[in-house]
């Protein structure tokens, strides 16, 4: 019965014994397990926080290419490009309106009213401006000091209607084409000499009125 007893009790105290050590390991397993978490939730935080401030340098660089383009930029580009709408009437009035460019006077040979090469290109510029006007022009017929003033008159209109001519043939309209010729009694220069006869012996145009 002693025996039996001591037995009994040696084995209560390894069952003891054997708790203890079983408690032990899981206090332990469980102390590695919540430092394992709180390890791995500090990892992610401060991830989280790289994260962050890798994101405001960007915001950052957005918001300088924003202010480089600056209010003030756009406008002037805006001004720069604004075209002619030609389809507005009242562009297109304006501009048909206006008081053309000064036109170019031709100038002729000694006694010659046919139009050279050089004239014929002045008058198809001057034809041009035309094309963009209203305007009605008066082309005056001049001559230089030399001859009676009878031959010169005739030899101004001459002149005069040779150009009025080519530029109807150009496309202008006739009628709003007028001639007159003051022969040598409106000289350009003042002179006897080769150089203002030249200068003299010319057709100049002069703007009549807008035709409206």
């Amino acid at each position: 019965m002693i025996r039996a007893r001591g037995q009994s009790g040696g084995s209560g105290n390894m069952d003891a014994s054997l708790l203890r050590t079983i408690t032990g390991r899981q206090l332990r397993l469980a102390l590695l397990l919540m430092l394992f978490a709180f390890a791995s939730f500090a990892v992610a935080g401060c991830g989280g926080g790289d994260q962050e401030v890798a994101d405001d340098p960007t915001a950052g660089d957005h918001g300088l290419e924003d202010i480089d383009d600056s209010p003030g930029e756009r406008s002037f580009e805006g001004d720069e490009n604004i075209p002619f709408d030609r389809d507005d009437p009242t562009a297109e009035e304006l501009e048909r309106t206006a008081l053309p460019p000064q036109m170019q006077d031709v100038f002729f040979g000694y006694d010659k009213h046919e139009l050279d090469a050089e004239s014929r290109a002045v008058l198809q510029e001057n034809a041009g401006l035309l094309r963009k006007s209203d305007w009605k022009i008066v082309v005056e017929g001049h001559c230089d000091e030399r001859g009676t003033a009878q031959y010169n008159m005739a030899l101004g209109w001459k002149r005069a209607n040779e150009v009025m001519r080519y530029l109807v043939s150009l496309g202008i309209e006739s009628g709003r084409v007028e001639t007159v010729s003051y022969g040598k009694e409106k000289p350009f220069v003042a002179g006897n000499g080769e150089e203002s006869w030249a200068l003299n012996r010319r057709a100049h145009f002069s703007i009549q009125d807008s035709g409206r």
